[in-house]
């Protein structure tokens, strides 16, 4: 029940690997249920090799924890708790081995507690050369359901959004050189050219792809090589195209690229005024111009946005203008979220909205939506944060035992 399912098709990891260290990875295990698909994909199903068997966390060598900390709200204390409950469990000499987002914890960790390393980003690498395996990251994963080819092109975002994680934790930001993605493409190309039919590009901010490398946005050109290989029927961007930074560069190789044909870019709200208090960098203005113009390029395109309902000074104009702007750019679906923040962040120095209130704001939304005159149906759905019970370590090495 707590172990997360190993992968249907991962190339160039090998599973029967035989190893006699004494790994305990109960918690990351559990926690990293909560995690999404980057963290999952690129690193923790890589390290499979190395945590597939595990020993008692009273008698192992060295605890590998992990948690979903950056993902939903602020879990430091809890993440601080389980770090620290987790070095009084072990035995003596043991090594905590702190992977991925968990490692933002580090600066409220106490100081004399021995024996923690840090594994930030490239965690699958990390622990490979610590434990001498052949471990990498996967930065192209098939999904044997979806039937697509995931690629994540960029990790991290240089923007911070005021209700963002970002705005109050370190993610780094590193792309992955054209030169290697096209290694990559050709090797699908040579062994399995149907796993290209269908690419989805992963990223939290794919405009900003090749910033860190090129010094520009490279963006054009990643599109570019992908339309180059005739095995490519589609292209999704189903997360990742931030409007501030389309530029005309990047919106003219969108609108050019024939195989694109499911994008998704955020609105989050409808009026300048709102847009500025929550430090989104774009206007209402240039949402209007980028849906349009990938509209025009390509009448059949999926074009879908999310929009947050009780922002900070939220008011009823802004509600107005916000279901005008749903209406007049027109996407396919759009996602309905209630704003939540962290009081870690920017924003939380205004305060929450009353349930009334949001709740009033949400049905004048929706009212007017459907009022509104469109030309294409619209599919709105909204998306609920998973619920999370925190458990220390003693209650999830409880529950662990029971399942076991």
């Amino acid at each position: 029940r707590i172990l997360l399912s190993f992968p249907k098709s991962l190339k160039n990891i090998k599973f029967e690997v035989e190893h006699s260290y004494k790994i305990n990875s109960d918690i990351l295990k559990y926690n990293l249920q909560y995690e999404w698909d980057r963290e999952i994909e690129v690193s923790y199903w890589p390290i499979l090799p190395l945590i597939s068997k595990n020993t008692p966390i009273e008698e192992a060598d060295y605890i590998i924890y992990g948690h979903f900390y950056a993902r939903f709200h602020n879990f430091q204390e809890e993440v601080k708790s389980q770090i620290e409950e987790t070095a009084k469990f072990r035995k003596p000499g043991a090594k905590i081995i702190i992977v991925g987002k968990s490692c933002n914890i580090k600066p409220y960790i106490d100081p004399n507690i021995p024996d923690i390393i840090y594994f930030e980003s490239h965690y699958a690498e990390k622990l490979g050369e610590y434990f001498n395996m052949p471990l990498k990251e996967e930065y192209f994963v098939f999904d044997e359901d979806g039937r697509w080819l995931n690629i994540w092109p960029v990790d991290g975002c240089n923007r911070s959004c005021y209700f963002c994680r970002r705005s109050y934790m370190h993610i780094p930001f590193e792309s992955l050189p054209l030169d290697y993605i096209k290694e990559q493409l050709d090797w699908y190309k040579e062994n399995n050219p149907k796993k290209l039919d269908h690419i989805m590009l992963r990223a939290e901010n794919l405009t900003e792809y090749g910033l860190d490398l090129y010094g520009y946005q490279a963006l054009p050109e990643l599109l570019e090589l992908l339309n180059s290989y005739p095995e490519i029927k589609a292209i999704s961007m189903p997360i990742g195209l931030a409007i501030r930074e389309i530029d005309n560069r990047i919106l003219n190789a969108l609108c050019a690229c024939n195989k694109l044909y499911n994008v998704y870019t955020n609105v989050e709200a409808g009026t300048n005024r709102l847009l500025d208090v929550i430090g989104k960098g774009h206007t209402r203005e240039k949402a209007i111009e980028v849906f349009k113009r990938l509209r025009l390029s390509n009448p059949d395109i999926v074009l879908h946005t999310n929009v947050m309902i009780g922002l900070p000074t939220e008011n009823i104009e802004d509600i107005v203008s916000l279901a005008d702007l749903i209406n007049t750019i027109e996407p396919n679906s759009l996602y309905v979220l209630r704003y939540r923040t962290d009081p870690s962040q920017p924003l939380a120095k205004y305060p929450y909205m009353s349930n009334e209130l949001w709740a009033y704001h949400l049905k004048l939304f929706l009212r007017l939506l459907r009022e509104g005159k469109r030309n294409i149906s619209l599919h709105i759905k909204t998306i609920k944060v998973p619920k999370y019970k925190s458990r220390s370590y003693n209650r999830i090495a409880k529950q662990l035992e029971e399942d076991r």
